[in-house]
């Protein structure tokens, strides 16, 4: 007989009616994946201009600026569109 287990406010609740709280593991190992990628954003900022004048968008550093802020609206308008999705989903089998 298998356990099967429910989230219940932060504590799983196991077919024998028992409640255990959550594993550290999984929730620690999502923190670090999301510093991870925030770690990821941000730098993109620090060398914008320098990547988009090292790849040809730019003629030089000088006149990379506009190059780099179209680059960083570009991630934020990425964004808009799986947002939506992702909140859908969130709504659909999110924690009720």
């Amino acid at each position: 007989m298998g356990i099967r287990s429910k989230l219940a406010g932060g504590k799983r609740e196991t077919s024998s009616g028992l409640k255990r709280p959550l594993s550290t593991k999984p929730i620690l190992s999502l923190c670090l994946c999301n510093c991870a990628h925030f770690y990821n954003i941000c730098s993109l900022f620090s060398y914008a201009g320098i990547l988009a004048a090292d790849l040809g968008w730019a003629a030089d550093r000088d006149s990379a600026g506009k190059m780099a802020g179209f680059l960083q609206s570009a991630n934020v308008l990425g964004r808009l569109p799986t947002s939506v999705v992702w909140g859908f989903f969130a709504d659909r089998f999110g924690l009720k």
